[in-house]
């Protein structure tokens, strides 16, 4: 019987500093795209599923994700509960330490998302519905550029490599900051991200730790965005393209399934 995820951990404590014109005060999460910030595209197919607990890594503007989620989310997704978790360093540390500060809220399988991503919520039922343990949701289909989070895989669609300084001529696709997790490779990952916290490597991201275990062994799965639009919001040009592009082929997709 497939096992169901009842927890999402939202990673949400960045600065976003290439968003700092358009965000001087807010979390990049809480811009807007269209009528809703990004956070709430992320929240609202959600309460769809039988998540239960989203748990928000917060840090840059702490108080302003606070502040609408007690005075607006708790209301409007009652069937959600929110709990936040603080990252303290969130200025000198990367998500990497976001990701760790997290570690006790993985007791059981967890959905992953980074809180600068726009997806088609058609994703998550490839997340929910997949009954692998732990995977990755990879763009297979797009161009590949220096500053993608790209992957490796094998023919069986095991991840081996998740770096950015993989070429792309080598890659198989592009993660995209949204996962499964299951409790037992979390607790893997965690043990990675500690060794490297611990020699002081506070400027990498999460996804060293995943590639560290990945190279060891059959740990991730990469599972197909196939094809539907999405987009990681980091700078101002992506936040336009976000409104203009993406946010508007989501909508008409998504009324087409």
């Amino acid at each position: 019987m497939q096992k169901t995820i009842s927890k999402a951990i939202v990673l949400a404590a960045g600065v976003g500093k290439r968003l700092l014109p358009q965000s001087p005060d807010l979390p990049k999460t809480l811009v807007n795209v269209g009528e809703k910030t990004i956070f709430e595209r992320i929240i609202t197919p959600l309460k769809s599923y039988d998540i239960k607990e989203i748990i928000v890594v917060t840090g840059f503007c702490h108080e302003k994700l606070d502040q609408i989620i007690s005075e607006k989310l708790r209301n409007e997704f009652s069937n959600l509960s929110f709990k936040l978790v603080f990252n303290p360093d969130f200025e000198k540390k990367n998500n990497i330490y976001s990701f760790w500060v997290a570690g006790k809220e993985m007791a059981e399988d967890f959905l992953l998302i980074n809180s600068d991503v726009l997806f088609h919520p058609k994703i998550l039922d490839f997340c929910l519905q997949d009954q692998r343990k732990s995977f990755l949701i990879v763009d297979d289909s797009k161009p590949l550029g220096k500053e993608d989070m790209k992957v490796k895989m094998t023919k069986e669609g095991v991840i081996e490599k998740v770096s950015k300084d993989l070429p792309p001529k080598m890659a198989d696709g592009e993660y995209i900051g949204v996962a499964k997790i299951s409790k037992e490779t979390a607790k893997l990952v965690l043990f990675k991200a500690d060794k490297i916290l611990k020699q002081g490597r506070y400027d990498v991201f999460y996804e060293e730790a995943f590639d560290q275990l990945a190279q060891e062994g059959a740990y991730f799965w990469g599972a197909s965005t196939r094809g539907l639009p999405w987009i990681e919001i980091d700078t101002v040009a992506d936040l336009k393209r976000a409104r203009e592009k993406i946010l508007p082929r989501i909508e008409v997709e998504s009324q087409c399934i």
